[in-house]
């Protein structure tokens, strides 16, 4: 069975209600199994790439050298099944760029296929592409190796497509991004999270001079491999605010569970009519999915996106 399957019928299997006890440790290999041979064939298609293009990414759309050059810059890593570029990411590149941050657009795909450029390329945005090995992270870390003067700017901002918008206010964005700069944090992220480990959270991280460090650059340039998307977790964002804190360099956040009178172990970043109430003009694409844990996030969202700021988030 291909790798992909595999590791999605582990994790289907793993979501029943009904999964026996002495059945769950072998399920848990299943997928462990998944996603270590994905892993492996992302890494030897994202291989074969380089060495054909000569370059840790592939250029797109736009000016990608010329933005990493800035003193602010911001790299959105995009994942999608499909060539097409996300527009919600194109929309959120475009945001950043206005709002003082251009914007270059990883775009990663299974197997390094090939990527569209955007019908239209917001002002200040580029898009370049890489195969899908260790997924938003190596994206970052491909980024980084393409353009080092990245590693020399006053401000960069690592984030993803996790996260759909902006909605709200215009302004917002650039708010947040003052607030980051302000804060005297060498790293600032949106949210904190507890669980496992006191942790900024990996889809808003603003490093305020501190991404050339050797420490983070190193981390980011020698990725570890991982045993499944929970090890991956703890190695990479829950292992990036270790190390940080280990060197000495200081974190800040916006908000964590207890902005909103929750306990410690509650992952703010779903707190999102918190969030949005508060200025952060972004919610977690994964509150619309189709799991069943989320059905009804889903429907409220949607409903509160179309009466609130007009967007069909659908």
């Amino acid at each position: 069975m291909p790798p992909a399957p595999l590791r999605r019928l582990g994790e289907a299997a793993l979501r029943s209600k009904d999964v026996d006890r002495l059945l769950r440790p072998a399920l848990v290999r299943v997928r462990a199994a998944g996603w270590q041979a994905t892993q492996m064939a992302e890494t030897a298609a994202e291989a074969a790439r380089r060495r054909r293009s000569g370059s840790a990414v592939t250029m797109v759309a736009g000016d990608a050298a010329l933005i990493a050059a800035g003193e602010r810059v911001a790299v959105l890593a995009e994942f999608s099944r499909g060539a097409e570029v996300r527009p919600w990411a194109v929309r959120m590149a475009g945001a950043l760029a206005a709002a003082g941050y251009p914007c270059i657009i990883v775009a990663a795909r299974s197997r390094a296929a090939r990527v569209e450029a955007p019908a239209e390329l917001p002002a200040g945005v580029a898009v370049v592409s890489r195969g899908n090995a260790r997924l938003d992270f190596g994206s970052w870390a491909a980024a980084l190796e393409a353009f080092p003067t990245l590693l020399e700017a006053r401000h960069v901002l690592l984030t993803n497509d996790s996260i759909i918008g902006p909605l709200g206010e215009e302004g917002q964005v650039a708010a947040l991004l003052s607030r980051g700069e302000a804060s005297g944090a060498d790293v600032f992220g949106a949210t904190r999270g507890l669980t496992g480990s006191d942790h900024l959270q990996s889809f808003w991280l603003q490093f305020n001079g501190s991404l050339g460090h050797p420490a983070v650059a190193g981390f980011l340039a020698d990725l570890p491999a991982t045993t499944d998307r929970s090890d991956l977790n703890v190695r990479y964002e829950i292992g990036l605010s270790t190390l940080m804190r280990e060197q000495g360099l200081t974190l800040g956040w916006a908000w964590d569970a207890s902005s909103f009178g929750l306990p410690p172990h509650y992952n703010p970043s779903l707190c999102w009519r918190d969030l949005l109430a508060a200025g952060f003009p972004f919610v977690k694409r994964k509150l619309l999915s189709d799991h069943p844990r989320f059905r009804e996030a889903r429907r409220e969202v949607l409903e509160h996106a179309r009466a609130h700021f007009g967007a069909d988030l659908a």
